[in-house]
């Protein structure tokens, strides 16, 4: 009676995972990766806190006082919907699309 192979599929997948890490074109985008990770960390801070620093700008000249809390909140939900909507969306079809490219040569039969 012969044993029949079974797949570790956590292994597997562990060894994808450090061939693509170990990958020219990954090790050359590390800047890149690094900028966009910054660039939606800095936006997810500021945008929502911009009604409470700018309120002259946003609520022409109105004390925060004068705002409703309510206000507030949904402008910061809105704002936070949108970083992650547009800057969250590219920066994970980046990070999707570079680990698609370097997993291109990894071939398991």
């Amino acid at each position: 009676m012969t044993k029949e192979y079974k797949v570790n599929h956590k292994e597997k997948g562990r060894i994808k995972k450090k061939q693509i890490r170990k990958h020219p074109k990954w090790k050359k985008r590390r800047w890149v990766r690094y900028i966009l990770i910054a660039t939606l960390i800095a936006a997810l801070i500021i945008l929502p806190s911009l009604p409470w620093t700018a309120t002259d700008f946003i609520f022409d000249g109105k004390n925060i006082e004068e705002i409703k809390a309510n206000t507030l909140y949904n402008i910061c939900s809105a704002s936070v919907g949108i970083v992650i909507m547009f800057i969250g969306m590219l920066v994970f079809l980046y990070f999707r699309s570079l680990k698609n490219t370097c997993a291109d040569s990894i071939n398991y039969y």
